[in-house]
């Protein structure tokens, strides 16, 4: 519209400051209207998806406005349906996650174990009868890491028993949170299922590789605030968390709570002194997984058996 002016005006949205200046376009009739993604930075979420189309501001649902023109400022009263929700997470850690180093290097665990047997204390102390030595070798790099265990034993100190138990190789992405292996694995199962042992490849999900990440879902309590408050999370009557949140709706993600079921109490305490309670019933297990998380595992390969008393014993048929 030729008509149309810019002006610049102090914001306020149901008697709340937002110390912003929003640009607006004033028509011939007074009427002011915005760009969606002004309006969003006001605290106005304005249905659309162009962020650069504008928007009357009568246009919106339940939206009055008055317009000082003096003070160049304009008061708006506004629903919280059309407001923007303040997201708070409680669990800002997931953020940042912990990266890791990979450089080369070797690791060899041991266990030595020996016995012996005498039938006449006094006469002989010790009689040989056996020693048996465990061995966890790892190898590792930026590539991976190669790992070999193995059992070596004897009864007769000229004879040696080898007996292979597994030899991998593996590779973890912490960004995707992916692991790959090669050589024997075990497959994956769920709690009502039983893994095997596979000479083969895998590719699994692995959760581990980021031990600040939260995988099970956890509540998220939902609210509006008609002055700047506090927002206290009672947890079997212990503080576990407490959040400043603006004026307007707010909504609080990933509450700190213990396992199983339970009730949270939250206590919302406004800047005029005024508190209020409300109880959050709750159920946490580790058996569940955060909506969008995704756990996997893949395997192929060759069934091993009699693992422990043969050292290549795998099934011929694929």
């Amino acid at each position: 519209d030729q008509a149309a002016q810019t002006v610049h005006l102090e914001v306020s949205i149901s008697g709340q400051a937002t110390t912003l200046i929003g640009a607006f376009q004033m028509g011939p009739n007074s009427d002011l209207s915005a760009q969606r993604s002004e309006l969003r930075e006001l605290g106005l979420d304005a249905p659309g998806e162009d962020p650069a189309g504008y928007v009357t501001l009568s246009e919106l649902s339940g939206v009055t406005y008055t317009y000082d023109e003096s003070a160049q400022k304009v008061e708006i009263q506004a629903p919280d349906s059309v407001r923007v929700v303040h997201n708070y997470d409680a669990r800002a850690s997931d953020k940042t996650p912990i990266t890791g180093t990979a450089d080369f290097g070797m690791v060899v665990n041991y266990d030595l174990y020996a016995s012996g047997l005498s039938e006449d204390v006094v006469r002989r102390a010790f009689d040989f009868s056996g020693v048996n030595l465990t061995l966890d070798s790892r190898i590792f790099g930026p590539m991976g890491t190669f790992s070999q265990s193995a059992i070596l034993g004897s009864t007769t100190l000229e004879d040696v028993d080898a007996l292979r138990l597994d030899t991998t190789w593996n590779y973890s992405d912490q960004e995707t949170q992916i692991t790959y292996r090669a050589g024997d694995v075990i497959s994956g199962g769920l709690a009502w299922t039983r893994p095997i042992r596979l000479g083969g490849a895998q590719i699994q999900r692995d959760f581990a590789l980021r031990p600040d990440l939260v995988t099970v879902p956890l509540p998220k309590f939902s609210g509006s605030a008609a002055l700047p408050s506090t927002v206290d999370v009672y947890v079997n009557n212990l503080k576990a968390y407490s959040q400043q949140v603006e004026s307007g709706p707010f909504e609080i993600s990933n509450l700190p709570v213990v396992n199983n079921g339970g009730s949270a109490r939250i206590v919302l305490n406004d800047a005029a002194g005024r508190q209020t309670t409300s109880e959050l019933p709750f159920y946490v297990s580790p058996r569940l997984l955060r909506e969008g998380l995704l756990d996997f595992s893949a395997e192929v390969g060759f069934p091993r058996y009699l693992y422990g008393l043969e050292s290549w014993k795998y099934d011929s048929k694929f």
